[in-house]
């Protein structure tokens, strides 16, 4: 682990915090996310699959397609998007600098975000009721709030959507996060 710090930190930097998230699933917003999604892929898959054979159409391949793609975009915000999620806890670290707060996510190849202090003009904690907290450094945007951390989006192709936070940290740990960042950002 060593080698891996010193390769995502720069010149005089050093390591303040670092952390991981829990392994946490699920999130209060998806009480209301689930079942609408389960819904809407239902409503999806009765219309192509119940309803329009019904009319006995030769539908162009397109048409086929277009569908078949949007049932697979309905199944991975119903359901894939937890595994996802999964997935990509196990691999992130989280670390505080001197300079920038940093997020590291072990895949093939490692992929290093990161905001320095200077861009961050406000940071916001929420702890949930299962003792975790997020800390989101910067603006979450008008509705934003509502989607972060859901997985939703394919965040590797849409950039800019989920605003830098530490998410599901251990609550234990929030009071040292705001003691190194509270100073820095005025």
């Amino acid at each position: 682990m060593q080698e891996s710090k010193n390769t995502i930190l720069s010149t005089e930097e050093e390591i303040l915090w670092q952390g991981k998230p829990k392994n946490k699933i699920f999130d209060a917003i998806d009480a209301v996310l689930l079942p609408a999604n389960i819904l809407g892929l239902g409503v999806i898959c009765y219309i192509f699959f119940i309803v329009l054979p019904q009319f006995n159409m030769d539908l162009p391949i397109f048409f086929n397609i277009f569908y078949g793609l949007f049932i697979a975009i309905m199944a991975y915000i119903a359901f894939g998007r937890y595994f996802v999620k999964s997935f990509v806890q196990q691999r992130t670290e989280y670390f505080l600098t001197n300079k920038r707060s940093i997020i590291v996510r072990n895949f093939k190849r490692k992929k290093i975000i990161s905001t320095e202090y200077k861009f961050i003009y406000n940071v916001k904690k929420k702890t949930n009721t299962d003792g975790t907290c997020k800390i989101v450094f910067g603006n979450s945007g008008p509705v934003g709030f509502l989607y972060e951390n859901t997985f939703m989006y394919p965040s590797f192709l849409i950039k800019g959507i989920q605003p830098m936070g530490f998410y599901n940290i251990d609550s234990k740990d929030v009071a040292e996060i705001e003691s190194i960042v509270s100073p820095i950002i005025k």
